[in-house]
């Protein structure tokens, strides 16, 4: 026995073993370099403008412990930052930051902890025609923690963050001979002072858990000044086997807004396949316009979910919502009804799935908001295929929607109107959409993966009174689409760790009466080039023409417009210093007009 206690502590010592040092000095030297330049060119005229910026930025720290690591811990550094920009046509900018922090954390282990910690910035900036300006930050506070077992963990901190901007500001005053200029320092400071509390627990004899946060807040600033008060409470308790419930309140009073809500969630246990859940808020705000204007709303939300399930691949759900309001006595109701059948079937070697959907939506506020919507859809694939999976799905939609709303002057600037009457925003609208999709994936030959696929969309639809608030995929306003999409992808992995792809899409096909034409293709490489060295490159191009802006848009578009963007960054690591390169090229043609905007960045990083 003695012989292997021996031998056990032999081995002990013989194992590695991190101590952590009294006293550990850190450091980073970043060096950062970027070049940019920008090029317009509209009818033959060019324009262009170029600049350049260097930035340094060095950090020296220490970290370490007074006496013992449980007993006092802290660490502390200073960084010095300083970017110079130049500008080819002239003029530039120097900045500077030195920036002193400290963390010291005491008694970490035991039930009864403190954090304090501290932010000092110093700025200061010359340049671009503008007289010199400093800016000074402090942020500081400390947190007391309360972590004895059995108990509620507490946490309580106090936290004081101000700001404060010194220029310099000229003035010339006039006598009766000539001007006199003179000088004058301005300072601007906002300050906020912020003290909190946070409290996690959980009560075993009604297995409930529950998280308070509260905070109460000022803040000052040569524009405003108020105070805030905020508190939430959360409940999550598990009443048996599934049934769940859970309970939020949350009050806060913060400028010019007051708000109070509570929320209940209950989740109870299936009856046979049928999965339930129920829910309610109680919401009531104040939001102050004027000093004689203000907006009350009070309301009550109820709602549930359901979802009963035939079998794995056959289930139905349903989720209704109802919403009782006031906005300054006025009612605004509201309701939403969403419905959902799955139907799922294997079929030999395929796999046959549809849905249908049925969802209807229902406002009042200062009007009435309709929205029915019906969706249909059937999904075909192949479980064996030799080269990979071949799949087809059809959807069609049949969409209605009917609103008017009366405009309120808060809502928007409409100081235009010299009527009295009340404007009202009134659309009225129903369309219908079919898209058709058939596509096939699989791998091979070697690593290649790839897919392949057709998309047919054809688009109807009526609209009365065009509004400005809804937009219909991507043509505005658009009654009539045939749009027809090819795309494609392929991917090949090779080495240890890299990847090549190539993504490519063609579309064709009208918009209302307009012939569109499109494409867009990126490709991306990313590998190893040696050990410690890494590529990434990718590059991009996207055209359509001008006819896939409809309605009243494509009558000013005359030209179609084409981007393109190439990035090539290169990564490299040796010992503890990172080097990374970075090149962009991005690249915008409409007809006459063009834009070219380069970007080189070169960094160099070294922490020890």
């Amino acid at each position: 026995m003695p012989l292997l206690i021996a031998e056990a502590e032999a081995q002990m010592a013989a194992a590695p073993y991190a101590y952590l040092k009294r006293f550990h000095f850190t450091g980073l030297v970043e060096l950062e370099y970027r070049d940019y330049s920008l090029v317009s060119t509209y009818h033959g005229r060019k324009a262009k403008s170029e600049w350049t910026s260097f930035g340094q930025r060095y950090r020296f720290g220490l970290r370490g412990y007074v006496y013992h690591p449980k007993f006092l811990s802290f660490s502390t550094s200073v960084t010095f930052r300083k970017e110079k920009t130049d500008q080819e046509s002239g003029g530039g900018s120097d900045t500077k930051d030195i920036n002193y922090d400290l963390f010291v954390s005491i008694l970490p282990t035991t039930p009864v902890s403190l954090d304090i910690y501290g932010l000092k910035t110093n700025s200061t900036i010359e340049g671009w025609g503008a007289a010199p300006y400093n800016i000074t930050s402090n942020s500081y506070g400390a947190r007391l923690y309360f972590t004895k077992r059995n108990f509620p963990s507490i946490t309580l901190e106090y936290n004081h963050w101000d700001y404060t901007i010194e220029r310099e500001r000229e003035w010339k005053v006039l006598d009766t001979y000539e001007g006199v200029v003179k000088k004058l320092t301005a300072q601007e400071k906002s300050e906020s002072n912020r003290l909190s509390a946070n409290i996690k627990g959980f009560i075993d004899s009604i297995n409930t858990s529950y998280y308070i946060t509260g905070d109460f807040s000022d803040y000052s600033s040569p524009f405003r000044k108020y105070d805030g008060k905020n508190i939430l409470t959360n409940t999550y308790t598990t009443i048996k086997k599934e049934n769940t419930l859970s309970l939020s309140f949350q009050h806060s009073d913060i400028d010019i807004t007051k708000l109070t809500m509570f929320t209940a969630n209950l989740k109870l246990f299936p009856i046979g396949q049928l999965h339930h859940r129920y829910s309610y808020e109680y919401n009531t705000s104040e939001q102050l316009l004027s000093e004689t204007k203000k907006i009350n709303l009070d309301s009550h939300t109820i709602g549930n979910y359901l979802l009963y399930r035939f079998s794995k691949l056959i289930f139905g759900t349903a989720q209704f919502h109802y919403k009782f309001a006031k906005r300054d006595g006025v009612q605004e109701d509201l309701y939403d009804i969403n419905t959902q059948l799955n139907y799922g079937k294997t079929i030999r070697d395929f796999d046959f799935t549809s849905y249908y959907s049925f969802s209807f939506s229902k406002e009042e506020r200062r009007g009435e908001f309709k929205l029915m919507e019906h969706s249909l859809g059937f999904g075909l694939s192949t479980r064996k295929f030799r080269l990979g999976k071949v799949y087809t799905n059809y959807d069609i939609s049949f969409d209605k929607y009917d609103f008017h709303y009366t405009v309120n002057d808060y809502d928007y600037d409409f100081s235009y109107q010299t009527s009295e009457e009340p404007y009202v925003i009134s659309e009225k609208a129903h369309f219908m959409e079919h898209r058709i999709k058939v596509g096939i994936n699989g791998r091979g030959p070697a690593r290649v993966y790839w897919n392949i696929e057709t998309e047919g969309r054809i688009f109807d639809s009526e609209i009365k009174n065009h509004g400005t608030v809804f937009w219909i995929g991507e043509e505005q306003w658009a009654e009539k689409i045939r749009h027809y999409t090819f795309t494609g992808d392929i991917g090949y992995p090779f080495g240890q760790k890299g990847l090549a792809t190539l993504k490519v899409s063609y579309t064709t096909g009208q918009t209302d009466s307009e012939d569109i034409q499109g494409y867009n293709y990126e490709g991306r490489v990313n590998c190893h080039l040696l050990r410690n060295l890494n590529l990434l490159a990718w590059w991009r191009e996207e055209w359509r023409n001008r006819g896939w802006w409809a309605g009243r848009f494509v009558a000013g578009r005359k030209y179609g417009r084409k981007t393109r963007e190439y990035q090539i960054a290169l990564h490299y690591l040796i010992y503890r210093m990172t080097i990374s390169l970075e090149y962009n090229v991005y690249r915008v043609d409409e007809g006459p007009y063009s834009t070219e905007n380069k970007r080189l960045y070169l960094k160099l990083r070294r922490p020890f």
